[in-house]
């Protein structure tokens, strides 16, 4: 039943009007269209015909965060597992890594020290080992951070997992044959929770080896949200042709908070990338899937963005809606399915059982129930 006036004034849309005020709407227009122009100003270095395109290799990590008796820390254990795909069904032998909670919680730093110290027993260690004998990098350069609680330790031994597993692939595995591959990294090429030094270390080692290394990202700042992605969305609808370009500084300030999140020569940025974009198609059913974003580290140039943008293009699935088919299957390969952790569950019970008895096991199950009431 409408109330009384609400057909002269439905919702009190009259009074609402009347208090508008559209300033904000003037400046809005105002900053897209500066943000615009400065986009305009970059140079759109075009990817005619199919021109070189280096094999891929993919690298991806999975893996730690749904771990076996999650629950209860101090009893929990992490799997971590790292994977690399390239074209063709080539293949890095995958990692997979058991962590221990309790020993980990116990000693975060002396758990890596003795992980190092059994480097022969692991694959994980010995990944470790090369990647801090190739770089440099030690313990120290991790920082404090990792030894905050179990989650943290989680994160960056991940991370450091997956720079090892790169590293350990281009000096056991392929050796002199990675120059032949461009090596992506799925995520932005940046690395937190650790000192400024590990980053300087791992880049001055990237670059040495002049290695082609791209940070591919699925869902960006620039596309997704804000300002940018407007601005975004119409240089794609005027541009013609397919073309790669380096982000400029006012859209990189605008989508990210903080200089440290984008700008890879500043003092204590934790990204080692600069970021570029690319129109790898341009006629396809959802504009996005035509288009890359990724990150270069700073050794790498403008011809190197163009190699990148068309080995890209030339591996992209319409299986996977434009993705780069590697990447997802690298995925496949290195995901820990939260039925792998229930399973594990399962099967260390029935060992504790087997090795010590169903007292000591009566007491760890009670503790188990303990960490998994209701609160």
């Amino acid at each position: 039943m409408p109330y009384a006036g609400e057909g002269s004034n439905p919702l009190g849309l009259k009074d609402f009007l009347d208090d508008l005020r559209l300033d904000h709407y003037q400046d809005l227009l105002h900053e897209l269209d500066e943000l615009y122009q400065k986009l305009k100003q970059e140079r759109q270095v075009p990817l005619h015909g199919d021109g070189e395109a280096y094999p891929l290799l993919t690298l991806t990590v999975d893996g730690g965060e749904g771990r076996a008796f999650e629950e209860l820390p101090l009893l929990s254990f992490g799997l971590v597992r790292v994977a690399a795909v390239g074209v063709k069904g080539f293949r890095l032998p995958s990692i997979a890594h058991l962590l221990p909670g309790y020993e980990v919680l116990r000693d975060p730093k002396g758990y890596l020290e003795g992980l190092l110290e059994r480097s022969e027993e692991s694959p994980a260690a010995d990944a470790l080992k090369t990647f801090f004998r190739a770089t440099g990098i030690s313990l120290e350069d991790l920082g404090e951070y990792y030894t905050k609680d179990l989650r943290a330790f989680m994160g960056i031994f991940r991370d450091v997992l997956e720079w090892a597993y790169l590293v350990w692939g281009v000096e056991k595995v392929l050796q002199e044959s990675y120059k032949d591959y461009l090596f992506i990294k799925d995520g932005r090429l940046a690395q937190l929770g650790v000192r400024e030094s590990f980053r300087s270390k791992l880049q001055n080692y990237f670059a040495r080896k002049h290695l082609l290394l791209a940070g591919v990202t699925k869902r960006s700042r620039l596309l997704a949200e804000g300002l940018t992605s407007l601005v975004m969305a119409r240089l794609f609808a005027e541009a013609r042709g397919t073309f790669v370009l380096q982000v400029p500084q006012e859209l990189m300030e605008k989508a990210y908070r903080y200089e440290r999140q984008w700008n890879a020569d500043l003092e204590g940025a934790f990204v080692m990338g600069r970021r570029y974009v690319a129109r790898l198609l341009e006629d396809t059913f959802r504009p996005q899937e035509g288009v890359a974003i990724f990150d270069l580290p700073p050794y790498l140039g403008e011809e190197d963005a163009v190699k990148v943008a068309r080995s890209l293009r030339a591996h992209r699935s319409v299986l996977y809606g434009g993705s780069v088919g590697t990447v997802v299957e690298a995925h496949g390969r290195a995901s820990v399915a939260r039925s792998i952790p229930r399973r594990m569950e399962e099967e260390i019970l029935a060992r504790f059982r087997k090795a010590f008895g169903e007292d000591l096991a009566k007491k760890l199950t009670e503790w188990l129930r303990l960490a998994d009431r209701e609160d």
